[in-house]
């Protein structure tokens, strides 16, 4: 199924796309209720392209699905600051802006980081950016992005961050550095913040060798993440978008930080 047909037949709870309903699941029925939520790719690309004057992709619809179910679980009104970890060339943390104008801190590695750089930056010109050489605690709490490495996150202050994101990233990661982001999560996050993340169900770290060589690294797997038994889970379940175009299962997962 492509990605456009499979994005309607989720929003519009087409059999397909499995619409079971229950508290433990998205209800996306009451999504499209929200304002800036997209029924349907036509509407959608419609959106995209008054925004940024840019045509709607494959990757981009992937994106706002999941800009979708942040939306159906929070309240914007509350968020002040994102942190989003891993971001590639910035795709979601531009929809959001585009929809909210919030504070963000983008992390990343610096080979990729300048993607997200040089793609945001372009796309709001008139926005603040912070450089990672510009970084400096205090860190900005008006609108706009600050862009940091993985050895500048003791940059961010504890009890700074309204929403934490992570999409299709921690799945390319060793277990160590997992660990090491869910505990700037907790650190960093506000008590009542959330976290959202999507990533593979499970995955075995390999190079384009691993189907004719063993690889012994340990594998990967989002239900083995360290996730903290004190948060409230707002959502967990297997990506229904993703479930109809892609051979692996993804997971998502919404959690309120309580601590």
């Amino acid at each position: 199924m492509s990605t456009s047909a499979a994005y309607d037949a989720v929003m519009n709870h087409c059999d397909v796309s499995d619409p079971d309903l229950s508290p433990f699941r998205i209800n996306f029925l009451d999504l499209k209720k929200n304002l800036g939520v997209a029924s349907n790719v036509r509407e959608l690309a419609e959106q995209y392209t008054q925004k940024t004057g840019l045509n709607l992709s494959d990757h981009l619809i992937v994106t706002y699905y999941q800009f979708n179910i942040i939306s159906g679980l929070i309240d914007w009104n509350e968020i002040k600051t994102v942190l989003e970890i891993g971001p590639g060339n910035g795709n979601l943390a531009s929809i959001i802006y585009s929809n909210h104008q919030k504070n963000f801190i983008v992390v990343d590695l610096p080979n990729t980081l300048c993607l997200s750089m040089a793609f945001l930056s372009n796309l709001f010109p008139d926005v603040k950016i912070t450089m990672p050489h510009e970084a400096k605690t205090p860190l900005s709490e008006n609108k706009g992005f600050t862009f940091l490495t993985p050895d500048q996150i003791h940059l961010i202050p504890d009890d700074f961050i309204d929403l934490s994101i992570n999409t299709s990233s921690f799945q390319e990661m060793k277990k160590e550095q997992i660990e090491e982001y869910f505990e700037l999560i907790e650190r960093t996050s506000r008590n009542g913040g959330y976290f959202y993340t999507r990533n593979r169900a499970e995955k075995i770290p390999g190079g384009p060798e691993i189907s004719s060589e063993i690889s012994n690294e340990p594998v990967i797997r989002f239900s083995e993440f360290p996730w903290d038994p004190k948060n409230r889970v707002l959502a967990y379940e297997i990506c229904r978008l993703g479930r109809l175009v892609q051979r692996d299962n993804m997971f998502i997962k919404m959690e309120q930080i309580i601590k």
